[in-house]
C-alpha cells in the first residue's frame, strides 16, 4: 500500500527522492516476492511518468540498474517480478546515459536476460521485454553480437518467434533485436549469423501480418545476409 501511494503522490520535483524510498523498502524486504514485485512496478511508473520532465544522474542510473539485476537473479522463480524487471532493464538501457549502460553490460545483463526467457519460454510479456531490452544492448555495444552468439541469446529469440503464441508484439520484439544483432554484426560474426539460418527464420516471419515498420527492418536484415550468404555458404 506504501508503494502505491508513492507512485500516486510522484512529481517531476520529488520524483528522486521517491525513486530512493521505494529502493530503500525493497532493500528491507529482499525477500519478499511482492514487496519487490510492487516496488520494480513503482519504479517503472515514475521513470515512464518522469524522465522527460527531470533529470537523472549517472549514480541514480546505475543504482536502478543495481536494482534491476539483483531483482532478475533473486526473484527467479517469480514471474510477474522477472517481467517487471525485464521492463526496467529495457528502460534503463534506453533512456539512460551511457555510464548506466556500461554498467548494465559489465553487471552481464545479456546473461541475465537469456537466463530469464529460457526460465520462462512461453511467457508472452516477459519474451516481449527481454527482447526489447536485447536490442537494446545490441545496438550500443560493440561487444554484443560474439555473446549472443554463443551465449544463446540468438536461439532464444528465434524461439520467441517461431514460438511466440501468435503474439505480435513479442515476435515483432523478438525480431528487431535479431535484426539490431545482425545490422551491427562485425566481420568475424557474419558467417556464424549465416549459418544459424536466420534467413529463413526471417523469411518465414516476414510472411505474418506485421507492422511496416517490422517489414522494413525484416528487408534490410534479409539484404544483409544474402550478400554475406555469397560468401560463406557451399554452392
Amino acid at each position: 500500500r506504501a508503494l502505491e501511494a508513492l507512485a500516486n503522490i510522484g512529481s517531476a520535483e520529488n520524483a528522486l527522492e521517491l525513486i530512493e524510498l521505494v529502493v530503500s523498502l525493497m532493500a528491507h524486504f529482499e525477500h519478499d516476492g511482492a514487496i519487490q514485485e510492487k516496488g520494480i512496478d513503482t519504479l517503472i511508473f515514475i521513470i515512464r511518468s518522469f524522465a522527460d520532465d527531470m533529470y537523472f544522474d549517472s549514480g541514480t542510473g546505475t543504482f536502478l540498474a543495481s536494482v534491476g539485476c539483483s531483482a532478475i537473479k533473486a526473484q527467479g522463480k517469480n514471474l510477474k517480478t522477472q517481467e517487471n524487471a525485464a521492463e526496467l532493464l529495457y528502460l534503463l538501457l534506453r533512456m539512460f546515459d551511457s555510464a548506466t549502460f556500461q554498467f548494465l553490460v559489465d553487471d552481464g545483463v545479456q546473461d541475465l536476460i537469456v537466463r530469464s526467457m529460457k526460465r520462462f519460454p512461453k511467457a508472452n510479456k516477459l519474451q516481449y521485454h527481454c527482447s526489447r531490452a536485447l536490442g537494446e544492448v545490441f545496438k550500443n555495444d560493440d561487444g554484443a553480437g560474439a555473446e549472443a552468439l554463443n551465449g544463446g541469446a540468438v536461439e532464444c529469440l528465434v524461439f520467441a518467434i517461431k514460438k511466440g503464441n501468435n503474439n505480435r508484439m513479442c515476435r515483432e520484439a523478438a525480431c528487431s533485436a535479431l535484426c539490431s544483432l545482425i545490422a551491427s554484426a562485425s566481420k568475424s560474426e557474419r558467417e556464424l549469423l549465416v549459418k544459424k539460418n536466420l534467413k529463413n527464420v526471417l523469411s518465414e516471419m516476414k510472411e505474418q501480418n506485421l507492422s511496416s515498420s517490422a517489414e522494413k527492418d525484416i528487408d534490410i536484415a534479409l539484404g544483409q545476409l544474402s550478400s554475406w550468404s555469397d560468401y560463406f555458404l557451399p554452392w
